[in-house]
């Protein structure tokens, strides 16, 4: 059990997309499951970084093509400056090079956006996890 479920304070996601239908959706979504709230809806890199700093989220879902600034190199800022915010990717490339490179970048993790909603949540809670044992 993450510290999150332990005192009883939700994991905060901040959700980057520049596709406000899915992230609209997506917010709905994930603010549907117990244990997760979305802060922010960011339109692009910029506002990710922006609100990352603003919101300070315990997990950003960040997708990887953009405008303005990418999706990679908006989480390579982000797991430069501030590390306790863990970056998951969630796109829908399967580009072996996009995956690189967000690993590259400081990515905790890469999931397609074809994915099931039970594996995202189950994944959000395990990122929320990782980034309170390095807390410890």
């Amino acid at each position: 059990m993450s510290s999150h479920a332990a005192v009883g304070r939700p994991v905060r996601i901040l959700v980057a997309d520049d596709n406000p239908l899915w992230t609209e959706g997506l917010s709905v979504l994930m603010n549907a499951h117990k244990g997760i709230e979305i802060v922010g809806r960011a339109r692009d890199g910029n506002d990710a970084v922006e609100l990352a700093f603003a919101l300070r989220p315990d997990v950003v879902l960040m997708d990887v093509q953009m405008p303005n600034l990418d999706g990679i190199e908006a989480t390579r800022i982000l797991t430069g400056q501030l590390p306790s915010v863990r970056v998951l990717m969630l796109s829908s490339s399967t580009a072996p090079d996009d995956v690189a490179r967000s690993r590259c970048a400081g990515a905790v993790g890469y999931v397609f956006k074809g994915c099931a909603s039970a594996e995202l949540v189950d994944l959000i809670h395990e990122v929320a996890l990782t980034a309170d044992s390095h807390a410890a």
